[in-house]
Order: structure tokens, then sequence, then C-alpha cells
């Protein structure tokens, strides 16, 4: 019989690794400027980068605590409101004492003239602005109160002093009660002026 060639098998063909896949497209991150209404909801994009560039606001000038600010004034009142008592004191004394000595006999106030009742009436009102100021109050309509009642008594003790010099017919002198009555309105000026009303300095 004739020969009968042999053919060798063929190789397996050689295997190919897979391509590894290609990486996602990169898109760049949103940023968002920050929304004022969602303040306390959470961080929003582009919050850190808002905040950071958000100016300082600048204290205003006057307020507590900041160079060149106004300062509480903790003084209190107590030396305005002594004199006011002070004041009190005297126009009310100088009203039962003697105004004017005629032939030798003494009148008072309360006697000689109805201005003794109105002296009375501004007194108890500066009594009762003096004792609110010792407890430390702070008011313009106390300071003014204080000065006007000064104004009145310094005024009507002017009046009833010209009315003794203008009695003719008798023997008259000035009492020691007009005197009171005059340095208790005095006093009462000087408690206003020294009177603080205001908060800050």
């Amino acid at each position: 019989p004739p020969p009968t060639a042999t053919v060798a098998p063929a190789p397996p063909p050689a295997s190919v690794p897979p391509a590894a896949p290609s990486p996602p497209p990169a898109f760049p991150r949103p940023v968002a400027p920050l929304d004022a209404t969602a303040v306390g909801t959470g961080p929003t994009w582009g919050s850190a980068a808002t905040a950071a560039a958000a100016p300082v606001p600048t204290p205003a000038a006057g307020t507590i605590g900041v160079p060149g600010a106004a300062v509480l004034d903790e003084r209190g009142n107590l030396p305005g409101g002594l004199l006011g008592l002070v004041a009190a004191v005297l126009v009310v004394a100088g009203v039962f004492l003697p105004w004017m000595s005629v032939e030798g006999r003494d009148v008072s106030g309360w006697s000689a003239s109805d201005d003794s009742r109105i002296l009375l009436a501004v007194a108890a009102v500066v009594t009762v602005v003096a004792a609110l100021l010792v407890g430390g109050a702070r008011s313009l309509v106390l300071r003014l109160l204080l000065a006007v009642a000064g104004l009145v008594t310094l005024g009507l003790g002017a009046f009833d002093v010209v009315d003794v010099g203008a009695v003719d017919r008798f023997d008259t002198s000035l009492g020691v009660g007009l005197i009171l009555v005059l340095a208790g309105g005095a006093v009462a000026l000087l408690a206003a002026i020294l009177t603080r009303h205001r908060r800050f300095r």
C-alpha cells in the first residue's frame, strides 16, 4: 500500500487578553452660590467659598466694646438727691419761720402770704424727686423738675422780699424765713445742675 502522510495538528490560537475598560469621562464639579434660604439646613455646594469671601461687618461707632464707643455711666445721683432734700427742708423751715418783723412782732410766712402754700407744694415735689434720685433714678424730667422748682422758689421769695420792703406805715424788717426760702431755691437749682440724666458718657 502507498505510504500516507502524517499531518501534524495546528497549534491552538494564542489567547488575547481583554482590553481594560476606559474610565468614564470627568465632568467639572458644580459650584452653586450660597442660598440664603438654605442656612441652617446643611452645607451646599460653594457655601464655604462664599462664606470666606463675605466681608466681615465693621462695628458701628458708638457700640459698646469698640474703641471710641460710649461708656455706660455708672455714677449715681446721690449728690443731686441729697441737695434736693436739703432744699426741701430749707423751704419748709422758711415757710414757718418769720418772714418779717412788724413793730417788733414776728410774722411767719404761713401767716403773712398765700405764697407759703405754693412753696410747700414745691417742697413736696422736690422731696419726691430727691428720693428718686437717691434711689438711682435717671431722667431728664426729674432734672427739669428740680430746675423749675428752684426757679419758682427764687421767684416767689424775691417777690415777697420786695413786698416786705414796700411796707412804709410800720417799722418792718426782713425775717430769717425768707432768707431760708431763697437759699432753698438756690440749692434746688444746684441739685438740678449736679443731676445726671444720661445713661452713657
